[in-house]
C-alpha cells in the first residue's frame, strides 16, 4: 500500500498466520521495522495437565502456537480446549462452563472462580470434537460484541445442540 506495507488477504478465510506459513515465511518477515514482544503466553493442557503446546499473545496485538520444546506451530499436536483438565472437571461435577473467543477472556472468568475456556487460533475455530467433551454439561456461551464474534457464538452453539 502507500505506506510500504504488505497487505495480504485470503478469499477462503485463511489466517495471515496461515498465510505466511503456506508461503514458507516468518510472521517477523512482514513487519521487520517492528519488534514484537511476547505480551503474555497462554499454556493448553492435556486431560492430565501436561503441557501440550502454547498460545503467544504479542504486542502489537498478534498471536502465533509454540510447542513445548520452543519450535513454533502445533506441528501434529492435536488442538484441545483452554484450560481442558478444569473444563472436564466441571463437566463431571455439572458446574456451568462459559465458552468465550480468547484465552485472555477464559483467564479473566477463571480469576472470578468460574470455570472458562475456548478454543485455540481465535473465532471460527471451534471443532465438534470439543463438543463432544462437553456431552451433557451446563454451558454459557459469552460472545464478542462484534460480528466474528456473533457468528462463532452461533455456529459453537449449533455443534453443542443436543449434547
Amino acid at each position: 500500500n502507500e505506506n510500504g506495507k504488505i497487505l495480504l488477504y485470503c478469499h477462503a478465510g485463511c489466517s495471515f498466520n496461515s498465510i505466511v506459513e503456506a508461503l514458507g515465511m516468518d510472521v517477523k518477515d512482514f513487519f521487520p521495522e517492528e519488534r514484537k514482544a511476547v505480551d503474555e503466553v497462554y499454556t493448553y493442557h492435556d486431560k492430565a495437565g501436561r503441557p501440550l503446546f502454547e498460545v503467544v499473545r504479542f504486542f502489537p496485538k498478534d498471536f502465533r502456537q509454540r510447542r513445548p520444546n520452543g519450535e513454533w506451530g502445533l506441528g501434529g499436536v492435536k488442538p484441545v480446549l483452554y484450560h481442558l483438565p478444569e473444563v472436564l472437571k466441571a463437566v463431571e461435577s455439572s458446574e456451568t462452563i462459559f465458552i468465550v473467543e480468547g484465552e485472555k477472556d477464559a483467564d479473566n472468568l477463571k480469576r472470578l472462580g468460574l470455570t472458562a475456556t475456548t478454543s485455540p487460533m481465535g473465532a471460527g475455530k471451534w471443532r465438534s470434537c470439543y463438543s463432544d467433551l462437553l456431552q451433557n454439561a451446563q454451558i454459557v456461551i459469552l460472545p464478542d460484541n462484534d460480528e466474528p464474534g456473533r457468528e462463532h457464538a452461533q455456529k459453537t452453539a449449533k455443534s453443542l445442540n443436543g449434547k
